[in-house]
């Protein structure tokens, strides 16, 4: 795992030029982020497929393996997004060689030494695509109960609209789902809020990547605070609140 760190004391205040500032806030975050989401390992690996659906992770893993062989031949890497699922986007999964559970337990030990944050915040989540059994799972959520709705970690936003569109904007988007994420004052979460360095993995490439997000540990523990409910348009909504536990 890449051990590059995130600079976290970054002053953003004051932006003159926004070219000028974009070079000298280059690869720096105004909050604090773990190792494994400033590197992205989070989302350029495929830990997340591992870790979600290890019954068939297998199976795509050889498919990532075969297509970056014939990648690295020079391939066009559209037929490589093609196999692997990645409609519309630019980007290579890296296969992990290590256990995915003993990963998933590396990484998630970074959230401990986040500083905790100092007020409660709320968080949202779009997603789209989702089996029609995890849709079920989602809408069945009652009001005080415990649940892990993600084995894998979780990327979230501060912007509603921002997660309604990953909800209901996604290529072949179907049981969509907006979570409502309550953070609790005291809680360690990652979050990324900066500029940085350009990454093959990313929708960005090749530019810098403009980051404005936060990630949960994997398989971290939630209340729900509110029964899940449909709204006008069809979407459904989870609320949740973090409980700082995985």
């Amino acid at each position: 795992m890449n051990s590059i760190s995130a600079n976290y004391n970054v002053s953003f205040q004051g932006k003159p030029n926004p070219l000028l500032w974009q070079l000298t806030h280059l690869g720096k975050s105004r909050t604090p982020a773990t190792k494994g989401h400033y590197n992205n390992v989070y989302y350029k690996t495929n830990i997340n497929e591992f870790l979600r659906h290890p019954e068939t992770a297998m199976i795509d893993a050889c498919s990532y393996l075969a297509m970056q062989n014939v990648n690295n031949f020079g391939h066009n890497s559209n037929l490589w997004n093609i196999v692997a699922g990645n409609f519309g986007k630019n980007e290579i999964k890296e296969v992990i060689t290590e256990n995915p559970i003993k990963l998933k337990n590396i990484l998630n030990k970074e959230f401990e030494t986040l500083e905790p944050i100092n007020e409660a915040i709320r968080l949202f989540r779009g997603i789209s695509g989702i089996t029609d059994q995890e849709y079920q799972a989602f809408k069945s959520y009652k009001k005080g109960t415990i649940q892990i709705p993600d084995k894998g970690f979780a990327y979230m936003t501060r912007n509603f609209d921002i997660a309604k569109n990953y909800a209901v904007e996604q290529n072949f988007a179907n049981n969509a789902v907006i979570f409502e994420v309550d953070i609790p004052e005291k809680s360690r979460i990652s979050e990324l809020n900066g500029i940085l360095p350009p990454s093959r993995t990313s929708p960005e490439w090749p530019r810098p990547r403009m980051k404005a997000e936060a990630v949960t540990p994997a398989g971290a523990k939630y209340e729900v605070t509110k029964d899940s409910e449909l709204d006008k348009n069809g979407i459904l909504h989870v609320f949740i609140k973090y409980l700082n536990r995985w």
